[in-house]
């Protein structure tokens, strides 16, 4: 009888062992409704590449957005627009007006091993004219006509709090110009 009570406590306890288990599991993953406060900073950095290993940065300007992630698909984005409004000729004695800037949009969602993805689109544009050496260029602006530049992007990126990642790096073709997309990421606490 005294070896029964002992013997019965063991298997009263290894039956246990899997529910708790499964409890334990159960409560590491995310609620669909927890929404987790973000700061994404983003820098958009252009560089003039060189053939040893420094650059020549020519501009590098910071942007943050502060956006809400939950671990469900189509969380509200983060909007950032930021910049002019050009004069543009259409036709004799006529013009229209030509947004110039830098335009991003960031949505998260929150995935279940403690990092973020981000989908980000940025989209720059800016007015070029031609000044100095053009023999390199690949297109050509008139020196009385600007030419817009456009550069636009999307991509998907996964962080945890405090990382940050290259997000997309490209060559401008009027200038052979590197323009760097840089992605940090905070949780707001």
């Amino acid at each position: 009888m005294k070896l029964r009570i002992p013997l019965l406590v063991i298997f009263i306890c290894l039956a246990m062992i899997p529910v708790i288990s499964r409890a334990q599991e159960q409560a590491k993953k995310p609620d669909d409704n927890q929404v987790t406060h973000l700061r994404v900073d983003i820098r958009l950095t252009e560089v003039i590449p060189s053939n040893g290993k420094s650059k020549d940065v020519i501009s590098s300007f910071p942007y943050t957005l502060y956006i809400a992630s939950t671990p469900r698909a189509f969380n509200p984005q983060g909007s950032l627009r930021l910049g002019v409004r050009v004069p543009v000729s259409t036709g004799s004695n006529s013009s229209d007006y030509m947004n110039v800037g830098t335009d991003i949009d960031c949505r998260a969602t929150t995935l279940a091993d403690g990092r973020y993805d981000l989908n980000v689109t940025v989209n720059r544009s800016s007015i070029y004219t031609a000044q100095g050496n053009t023999e390199n260029q690949q297109i050509r602006a008139l020196p009385d006509k600007p030419v817009v530049r456009n550069f636009n992007t999307q991509f998907a990126v996964a962080l945890r709090d405090g990382e940050s990642k290259e997000g997309t790096s490209a060559t401008d073709p009027l200038n052979g110009h590197v323009l760097n997309i840089i992605v940090a990421l905070t949780v707001e606490k």
